[in-house]
């Protein structure tokens, strides 16, 4: 043996016996401790690495050769796994054969489980909360049956025995509602009034109501001032808003003037401003000296028109006189236009005494900015008065009774009163409420649930019919037109009473053709009555407003007539020689075509039909012998107040729901009963249905009735009405033709309207 061999003992078969004993048995023994034997020191034992190498048991050695042994820190673990895998086999020696296992028996009680009730339907939702503010939100709502004598509203005396004089006995439901909102009260004089919106069905009273709170509040005053101003979109507006308010003021001192865009500005503003002077040296001297400086050009500054007019006036005085202007009209009613008009050129007129502003027709004012009309007067109403020249009694008045701000009360008015807050914004309405006239049964709803969104609901007359004509494609439409007019509005009167006697006189088996011409031709009659009637409203509102409670007794007579099979109801408003048509055509030129059609295929109608253009707006016709027919825009279709008008004809289809109402709304007016009847195409069929006949928000009192009306033999093709449409339609064209060359020379485009109206 080398000397320095390494010395390898041994192998033992001991310690491999001793773990697999262990690995059998449990617990295992502690395992055998081998004894270490010395190996003498040698070379370094170290790898090649330089890492000392670990000392090798005989442990070791026999766990090299024979597999894996159990680390003695591991027995005690490899233990309870041995008993626990022993237990598990003998439990499963002593299971049964079978697998199902046994069945759970439900628990029993002595009571029976108790029904359940049926889970409650989910509520809708239903905002707490509104986008409007509580004033809009929740109206005062005011039923169109409510009436109320006038003796109880706290009118005067002289009042009271005027509107009696007049034939004005009750108040209708509007002028209920608002009079005694606005009539002064005696014991709180000395809180500031609140503003007041009205939505009222067309026809209701609404110029009454107003006017009347007006005049009570002006007639105990002893100095004339501008204290009130009623703006109303058309000049038709202001002269029947001039016949209520002059009537309601008559036996007073009360001045009333008008501003209308047809009258010259110096004629109004002698009627508006009276002219005086004073004696005042200095301020004579300094008006002289400017107006040299401007006679010279050495002005600094340019004057505005009133400077200017002061300066041609004090130049026209007595030398140390200067000219004074005061209000000579307690009342104003006018135009939005020459509203503004006047408040930028008119030396003296100013608004510093104002205390009623009234809106009439208020949708339409807002929604057409004249001349931005609001901004400027509410502008103009801001300004406080200045206080007069103090002495010691007014200082130590004043001290008393401390001066107040001025207030302007404001009324707001229309049929389709808006609630955009936007634009009621822009009026500076203070502390306002809301009063909206319903039907009964609307108002009983409306009484019951609140309207918490911005939907705008408008009201009809509960006294209208209305119907609906399908006209096929709309080439015949004049024809229908005739046709209605003669055998379901005016049947037997004036234009048709030939017809009607000879229908009558012929045999029923020959009168077939006759009877359905006879039908047309009394329905043309009566679209010409309400046509004429509408337009009369627009000339004579003015008047007929004032005398609408004397007038309305009698200006309507309700006659049975005879149900046909076309649906007309057995009760409408019966034609007389008195009564009348209105039709609305969507423009002027339109309305001048219609009228031409109609005269040249009905020459009887020429004497009877009158023609309402941008510049004949007159209807102060004779009332012996008014007009059946009157052909107008929409121009006619607000607040105008015929007696006489019975039927309206929606010759074209209405561009939206609110102008339908105030088109409709010319006839029914103040209790009395009238018709409407509309002619729709084939391709307005779905949306008059459905956005007027059925809109929602709309309350009519009874639905919208189809009349398929049939045309007369003669004016079918070869019937002789037939051939005269088809020469008027030449002779229209010959006319334009001839116009639209003279009109590349420059004439007048007017001229065609005159003469196709002739």
């Amino acid at each position: 043996m080398a000397p320095y061999a390494r010395y390898v003992p041994p192998k033992a078969a001991a310690p491999v016996a001793a773990a697999e004993t262990i690995a059998s048995s449990a617990p295992a023994p502690a395992p055998v401790k081998t004894k270490q034997i010395k190996v003498p020191k040698g070379p370094s034992r170290s790898d090649d690495n330089g890492r000392k190498k670990r000392k090798r048991t005989e442990v070791d050695t026999a766990a090299d050769e024979d597999g894996p042994a159990i680390p003695s820190k591991h027995n005690a673990v490899f233990s309870k796994f041995q008993k626990a895998a022993q237990r598990s086999e003998a439990a499963k020696a002593a299971a049964p054969d079978d697998d199902v296992e046994p069945e759970i028996k439900p628990e029993l009680h002595d009571l029976t489980p108790l029904p359940q009730p049926e889970r409650a339907p989910t509520p809708e939702f239903v905002p707490a909360f509104s986008s409007l503010p509580q004033w809009l939100a929740q109206p005062t709502i005011v039923s169109q049956s409510t009436t109320r004598p006038f003796s109880d509203l706290s009118l005067s005396k002289k009042t009271l025995l005027h509107l009696e004089s007049r034939g004005y006995k009750n108040a209708f439901a509007v002028q209920a509602a608002l009079l005694p909102i606005l009539l002064p009260h005696p014991y709180l004089t000395h809180l500031p009034p609140n503003d007041v919106c009205v939505s009222a069905p067309t026809g209701s009273g609404k110029t009454l109501a107003y006017v009347l709170p007006i005049i009570e509040n002006l007639r105990p005053r002893l100095d004339t001032r501008l204290r009130a101003v009623i703006v109303v979109p058309t000049r038709e507006l202001v002269a029947q808003a001039y016949t209520v308010a002059s009537t309601c003021a008559q036996g007073s001192a009360i001045q009333i003037a008008l501003a209308v865009g047809n009258q010259s500005v110096a004629a109004e503003q002698h009627s508006l401003v009276k002219k005086g002077r004073i004696y005042d040296p200095e301020r004579y001297q300094t008006l002289m000296d400017k107006a040299r400086k401007r006679q010279s050009f050495d002005l600094d500054s340019d004057l505005d028109e009133s400077e200017m007019t002061m300066l041609d006036d004090v130049v026209q005085l007595p030398s140390g006189y200067v000219p004074t202007y005061t209000s000579a009209a307690d009342l104003l009613i006018c135009t939005p236009g020459r509203l503004v008009e006047h408040l930028t050129a008119t030396t003296g007129f100013t608004l510093d005494h104002v205390e009623w502003l009234v809106v009439d027709e208020a949708d339409r004012l807002l929604d057409q900015s004249f001349q931005e009309w609001v901004a400027k007067v509410t502008a103009a109403l801001d300004v406080q008065r200045p206080l007069p020249p103090s002495t010691p009694e007014i200082a130590a008045l004043r001290h008393l009774m401390p001066h107040r701000d001025r207030y302007v009360r404001k009324i707001i008015l229309s049929a389709t009163m808006t609630r955009d807050i936007s634009k009621l914004s822009a009026l500076r309405l203070r502390r306002p409420t809301m009063v909206v006239v319903k039907t009964e049964a609307d108002a009983t709803l409306a009484h019951q649930a609140t309207t918490t969104d911005g939907t705008e609901n408008f009201e009809l007359p509960t006294t209208l019919s209305e119907f609906a004509i399908p006209v096929g494609d709309g080439s015949d439409k004049p024809l229908f037109l005739l046709e209605l007019l003669r055998s379901k509005i005016m049947p037997g009167s004036l234009l048709n009473t030939d017809a009607v006697q000879n229908d009558v006189s012929s045999p029923s088996s020959s009168s077939d053709g006759d009877s359905s011409s006879d039908e047309g031709s009394s329905s043309d009659e009566d679209s010409d009555s309400s046509d004429g009637s509408s337009d009369e409203d627009d000339s004579s509102d003015d008047s007929s407003d004032d005398s609408s409670g004397s007038s309305s007794g009698g200006s309507s007579v309700s006659v049975s007539e005879t149900s046909s099979s076309s649906g007309l109801p057995e009760e409408s408003p019966k034609s007389t020689t008195n009564s009348m048509v209105l039709i609305f055509t969507p423009s002027t030129e339109a309305a001048a075509r219609l009228h031409h059609l109609i005269t040249h295929i009905e020459p009887s109608y020429k004497s009877t039909t009158l023609l309402l253009t941008k510049t004949s707006t007159n209807l102060n016709f004779n009332p012996s012998s008014p007009p059946r027919v009157i052909i107008s825009t929409d121009r006619a279709s607000r607040g105008l107040d015929l007696p006489l008008l019975t039927h309206v004809i929606n010759y074209t289809i209405p561009r939206s729901l609110a102008s339908y109402v105030h088109r409709v709304g010319r006839t029914a007016r103040a209790g009395r009963s009238g018709e409407a009847w509309t002619l729709f195409s084939e391709n307005e069929g779905r949306w008059f249905w459905n956005e007027i006949a059925r809109a929602k928000g709309i309350g009519r009192n009874a639905k919208v009735e189809r009349v398929n009306l049939k045309l007369a033999d003669e004016q079918k093709e070869g019937g002789e009405m037939r051939n005269r449409y088809v020469d008027a339609l030449e002779g229209m064209k010959n006319i334009v033709t001839s116009k639209s060359t003279n009109s590349r020379k420059g004439k007048n485009k007017k001229s065609m309207d005159v003469e196709m109206a002739d």
